[in-house]
């Protein structure tokens, strides 16, 4: 649960004004781009800050909750560090658990529990230490870092050069032990590809590889290669609808654009809110009418409604999304071009294992809810 805290203040930092407060923080030094805690300062309590650079030097005696575009850590936090940002640097102690959700993570320093990460890259420095458990799931993990636990990790790629004490569970398309690696525990890993040990590694357990049963299935030949080409077809296939329904929204349906993203500006959580209900009752309103003989019509046309409708909704979050951080680069708001370079991020982001699905599935929540009240924002503005 902790988890979905940082995830979901990565998208309300956007449009929220720096800001950090705990307390007791009489030598906070904050501006509207940057929060600093500085070195010498000590919060006993929780400690919360939002902003687009995030400095935390001091003292923390509790938990601390950040989010931004930028977070830098060197000080000492005796609780839990949980982070959502572009970019994320640790460099200082973390008596507890470490939780990051980032673009970027590069760990530096010292968590004195586990350490649980998803990252589009993320760096386990050489001098860091993770005396707990290490979960991460990333497009690249770099683990150079000690590891007093367990190692679980679901990367595209993954790099150890690090000691590990226990065991390692790595679900990969490949896999790099290098001369520094040490395992004191068995590895075991699911993938396509065998992996790469250098002479000088020393694992103390077993190796095992599990190859999928697909890759059995489709390994070398001509089905491989049409999985291949079906991925990239159904890729840009996905691009191009994406792009035709935010294009006819700009030419042909602007006032609807602009009351819906009027509606995701000023009640986001409702919108998040509205959209889990939907998400939760459309498909139970077709199972109820699938029911009865006279509603299995009513039923399949809702359903199909219900795939559109879940499957468009995620162009008004991007559009929202595209118009905050274009407007910082002084773009036209609901324009084309800021339109194609926020859905081109968007698809890069969600390619990422696991994150990318998270990603997906909220952008649907906040379109999904954002459409009925936008609706009901222009009746009442009618009225």
């Amino acid at each position: 649960m902790r988890m979905m805290i940082p995830f979901l203040l990565t998208w309300l930092s956007i449009f929220i004004p720096s800001k950090s407060w705990a307390d007791d923080r009489p030598n906070d030094k904050e501006t509207s781009d940057v929060v600093i805690l500085p070195a010498g300062s000590v919060v006993q309590g929780d400690y919360f800050a939002f902003g687009n650079n995030i400095e935390i030097s001091g003292k923390v005696n509790g938990d601390v909750y950040v989010t931004g575009l930028q977070v830098y850590v060197d000080g000492e936090i005796s609780g839990d560090l949980i982070v959502a940002a572009g970019s994320v640097d640790l460099e200082g102690t973390v008596a507890h658990n470490l939780r990051v959700i980032a673009g970027q993570a590069t760990i530096n320093g010292t968590i004195g529990r586990n350490a649980t990460v998803l990252a589009g890259n993320a760096q386990f420095m050489k001098s860091g230490k993770v005396l707990g458990n290490v979960v991460c799931t990333s497009a690249n993990v770099d683990l150079g870092c000690y590891v007093g636990g367990d190692v679980t990790v679901a990367a595209s790629n993954l790099r150890i050069s690090g000691a590990i004490d226990h065991d390692i569970d790595a679900y990969v398309g490949q896999l790099r032990l290098t001369s520094r690696a040490e395992v004191g525990g068995d590895i075991e890993y699911k993938s396509n590809t065998t992996a790469f040990i250098d002479e000088g590694a020393i694992i103390k357990g077993k190796v095992t590889l599990h190859p999928s049963l697909v890759h059995h299935l489709i390994k070398g030949g001509f089905l491989h290669g049409l999985l291949i080409g079906s991925r990239i077809a159904g890729l840009l296939m996905n691009f191009l609808y994406t792009f035709a329904i935010g294009l006819i929204l700009i030419k042909i349906y602007p006032r609807k654009l602009e009351s819906t993203l009027y509606a995701l500006n000023n009640s986001p959580l409702k919108c998040f809110g509205f959209g889990l209900m939907l998400l939760i009752l459309l498909p139970l309103v077709s199972l109820i009418l699938l029911m009865t003989i006279l509603g299995i019509p009513f039923a399949l046309t809702l359903l199909a409604l219900n795939v559109i409708g879940f499957y468009t909704a995620k162009v008004f979050s991007i559009f929202w999304i595209s118009n905050k951080f274009c407007a910082k680069v002084r773009l036209k708001k609901n324009a084309l071009t800021s339109y194609t370079l926020g859905l081109v991020l968007y698809f890069l982001i969600t390619s990422i294992p696991i994150f990318g699905f998270i990603v997906a599935f909220v952008a649907m929540v906040f379109g999904l809810g954002a459409i009925p009240l936008a609706k009901s924002n222009r009746k009442s503005s009618a009225h």
